[in-house]
């Protein structure tokens, strides 16, 4: 998707370079023999995991950074203002990451992410941790975090993240972290208490998903599937089926995907609301790719991608929103 010569897409900001732009110059505190003990064993260990044949290092370095500055991760992000987008929900985490940080080096931005799908509270600290210099800067770039839902209480607050994207919540995950609605409880108190500054992008075909943090000041992209048929129909095993706001039963217009589509209840008058990145056209072809299109307002992309499901094409369509949410054109 180049983006020489195309006008910015609605409500993005002309230059990529204004996500960094909060970062202050230089190191703005001095570094802690603490800190840069932290950072020398994080990275050591990681060496010495790799040398050993036992792993990547990819959680090992936060765990023993950790251990020596339990602070770090919030020293390294938070405190350094640098750009965090973290990425949770039950399903689609590591491919809209990747597709993010795709996106993001697209446009140009250096990106930074946990590409091994490392995604607890060591696993985002590796990341840091492996970015930075033994001086406590990481460079300026975007960090882009698949983030696990149970983690995301403990990584937010230290991380403060630019965007926050929520994918879907489906109960497969209850053996992890029990039932379904305290773990949306989790997410709309972290959602909540982003800055007014940083976007909440959520997947508007998720009923509870949809809701998040509703009364937030700040902005919020939806994204979904506008399609003039269904892909998939409701069954017993479907999840989240209930208005979130009455809990009676919800009709829908169109299902997509278990229990993601287009929906509304009767009884209070609940609707899905309405898309700001919207795929409109949709065609899985054989076992290996998806063509699709999107819509953000009156630019419409056309996008080709070798893995085939409605699934792909909400995983893509949450990247493009996060581009969005973080004001960078397409």
């Amino acid at each position: 998707m180049p983006s020489g010569g195309r006008a910015p897409l609605p409500g993005t900001l002309p230059a990529v370079t204004s996500l960094i732009d909060r970062r202050p110059a230089g190191d703005s505190t001095a570094i802690s023999p603490r800190t840069v003990l932290a950072l020398l064993a994080g990275k050591s260990a990681a060496v010495a995991t790799r040398l050993i044949g036992r792993g990547g290092g990819t959680a090992i370095t936060g765990m023993v950074a950790r251990r020596v500055d339990p602070r770090i991760l919030d020293k390294l992000v938070r405190a350094a203002g640098v750009p965090l987008v973290a990425i949770t929900g039950s399903n689609g985490k590591t491919t809209t990451a990747r597709f993010t940080a795709a996106l993001l080096r697209g446009e140009g931005i250096e990106v930074r992410h946990n590409s091994a799908g490392a995604n607890l509270i060591q696993g985002v600290t590796s990341l840091a941790v492996s970015s930075a210099s033994l001086s406590g800067r990481l460079p300026d770039a975007v960090l882009v975090a698949e983030v696990d839902e149970g983690a995301l209480p403990q990584v937010a607050p230290e991380t403060l993240p630019r965007a926050l994207l929520v994918t879907d919540l489906f109960r497969d995950q209850l053996d992890r972290f029990g039932e379904i609605y305290a773990v949306a409880d989790a997410i709309e108190s972290v959602a909540a208490s982003l800055p007014e500054d940083s976007a909440l992008i959520v997947n508007a075909d998720d009923p509870m998903v949809a809701t998040l943090a509703s009364g937030r000041a700040g902005k919020r992209v939806t994204f979904g599937l506008q399609l003039k048929k269904s892909t998939d129909r409701i069954t017993r095993a479907a999840d989240t089926i209930r208005c979130p706001k009455c809990r009676a039963d919800l009709k829908y217009r169109h299902v997509y995907l278990s229990h993601m589509g287009d929906y509304s209840c009767p009884s209070c008058g609940f609707a899905r609301p309405k898309l700001d990145v919207a795929v409109t056209s949709l065609e899985v072809q054989g076992l290996d790719r998806t063509r699709m299109e999107v819509t953000i307002g009156a630019a419409k992309l056309t996008i080709e991608i070798p893995q085939s499901g409605p699934h792909i094409a909400y995983d893509a369509a949450g990247a493009i929103a996060i581009l969005v949410g973080l004001g960078v054109s397409l």
